[in-house]
């Protein structure tokens, strides 16, 4: 990128690129050295920290249209399970949103991840709005197994998930979208916020 191109992208996009120049040096160490490293551990802590920073950034930030879209289908005392919490910012968002008294559960194969969204989630207890506060109080946060399947007894009135499907193979998501099936009540809503390359769609649709 061109210089004036880098000052736009550290002042706006500060955390993005740090990542980009990490994914750079790694690049750079396999390519010269023939060296081998993990991108990405959701288990370790300043990882996790840097990528939830990015994922406040846009535009990963619109996440928040598609909860506000939620919110206006919503009616009070409905049950939202967010798949992939991650660090709760959705969470965030959609306490500090509504206007109505909601329950959230939140599930992430993170350890780490939880333990953010749940210091987000105790923050808000504390929010003078007594909305804010009550719906967070009723906010639950959970490991989640992958391979253990969306193992719940009760159903949801909605389903949102945010950059998660890039996660998930192509042969597994059938499977996935079965399973949040049996989990909504009738006339249940799966929301999804997902980034989608136009030219890979294409191809996909068109061959």
């Amino acid at each position: 990128p061109l210089p004036s191109e880098i000052v736009f992208l550290e002042k706006y996009y500060p955390h993005s690129m740090v990542w980009a120049r990490s994914l750079y040096s790694k690049s750079e160490d396999s390519l010269m050295r023939g060296t081998t490293s993990v991108a990405h551990d959701f288990s370790d802590p300043t990882s996790v920290l840097l990528w939830d920073n990015i994922m406040q950034e846009s535009p990963y930030s619109f996440r928040n249209y598609a909860l506000q879209k939620l919110l206006k289908l919503a009616k009070a005392d409905d049950s939202i399970l967010e798949i992939g919490c991650g660090g709760g910012i959705a969470i965030e968002q959609l306490l500090l949103s509504s206007t109505k008294s909601i329950r959230i559960v939140g599930i992430d194969p993170s350890l780490e991840y939880l333990k953010l969204a749940r210091k987000r989630v105790d923050n808000l207890k504390k929010s003078s709005n007594p909305m804010v506060a009550a719906n967070a109080s009723r906010v639950v946060l959970s490991i989640f197994n992958p391979y253990e399947g969306l193992n719940f007894k009760e159903k949801f009135n909605f389903v949102f998930m945010s950059l998660v499907l890039n996660h998930i193979s192509v042969s597994e998501r059938p499977k996935l979208f079965e399973a949040i099936r049996s989990l909504l009540v009738q006339n249940g809503a799966l929301v999804i916020y997902q980034i989608v390359h136009l030219e890979k769609l294409s191809r996909a649709r068109f061959g």
